[in-house]
């Protein structure tokens, strides 16, 4: 074989090669929609129960909020109160209740404790002003940790008493506080995380104090791999989800996104291979776009609507997901099983 004809042959087989992983990523993010409803008054937030049939569903405009049989999206039953446009909402483990953060617009009255076998709500709290927007459950699954729209502190909860444990003023090296835009509970229960416009921290959730600090543009989304290695942060200025390391703050890998990137929500899927933004990126259009840990793009899949919520379900490689219109989804896909 000669010189010339080497060349083309090895060139042929880096063509295969890319074309191979080109189409088995493809396929990979094939989407199968299992089922699909539209609402008139728009779904928001979306959560699993643990034991993964039911799903807990937020409303933007009016009081009621659903729960949903997860296999068919068949109604269970409702729940229903005043000043209840639903945020976010959080099973506890035995799935006997669900925490919900609720309201905007100076509302005080923002936490709330429902339980899911008749659609009662046991309490009503002042949590933050304006609304809260996120809620995390311990991994030992007795407490929450919360943010608001506006707030500019950390609260802890203890479920399913809904006594605080201890409000956390989101201090800045400015010598003032900064608001909180999202919340979440380390794997191991022995840190909370929290992300501002100047940042990230990580919190000791008993004391109050900062651990570790780390300079990054503003992070709307932040979630901790199953493993407790890492901690995934979309920060919308970037156009990109960036990994640190949780024992040092150190940026790992940073994943890019190459279109319109506003309003972002992420998840790591519960066995830690993958992870999936959801987003918006134009004209209320919106996109799901999955990657592993390593950075490997697994797949892309666009969507009519702007990705407001997003939830894996506990196995069978499920995602349910909620879009601006009033859409939810549940979906499978390959390369989440």
């Amino acid at each position: 074989m000669n010189r010339d004809t080497s060349n083309l042959f090895w060139k042929l087989i880096v063509i295969y090669l890319g074309l191979t992983a080109f189409l088995a990523a493809r396929a990979a993010a094939q989407e199968t929609v299992i089922w699909e409803k539209t609402d008139a008054d728009p779904y928001t937030h979306v959560a699993f129960s643990h034991g993964g049939t039911i799903l807990a569903l937020g409303r933007e405009d009016t009081n009621t909020s659903d729960f949903l049989n997860s296999s068919d999206g068949t109604l269970i039953r409702s729940y229903s109160g005043i000043h209840n446009g639903t945020n976010v909402v959080v099973f506890t483990l035995d799935d006997q209740y669900i925490v919900s953060g609720t309201g905007a617009g100076g509302s005080t009255l923002t936490l709330d404790l429902w339980r899911v076998s008749d659609g009662v709500r046991l309490f009503r709290l002042g949590d933050h002003n304006n609304g809260d927007h996120s809620v995390s459950l311990s991994p030992d699954g007795q407490d929450v940790a919360t943010s608001g729209r506006f707030g500019r502190e950390i609260n802890i909860w203890h479920v399913p008493d809904m006594t605080q444990l201890i409000s956390i003023p989101n201090a800045n090296d400015f010598g003032s506080t900064s608001r909180v835009k999202d919340v979440a509970f380390s794997p191991d229960g022995q840190t909370v995380a929290s992300s501002d416009i100047y940042g990230i921290k990580f919190w000791n959730p008993f004391t109050g104090g900062v651990l570790l600090t780390i300079d990054t543009p503003e992070a709307r989304s932040i979630a901790f791999s199953p493993d407790g290695q890492f901690l995934a942060a979309a920060t919308e200025s970037e156009q990109a989800v960036k990994l640190f390391s949780t024992s040092d703050g150190s940026l790992v890998r940073r994943l890019t996104v190459d279109t319109q990137f506003s309003f972002p929500v992420i998840a790591f899927s519960p066995s830690g291979r993958v992870l999936v933004a959801g987003y918006n990126t134009g004209s209320d259009a919106g996109a799901l776009k999955f990657w592993s840990p390593k950075g490997t793009v697994l797949g892309l899949v666009n969507k009519p609507g702007s990705i407001i919520s997003l939830a894996f379900a506990p196995k069978g490689g499920k995602l349910a997901y909620t879009q601006f219109g009033g859409q939810i989804t549940m979906s499978s896909f390959p390369l989440l099983r």
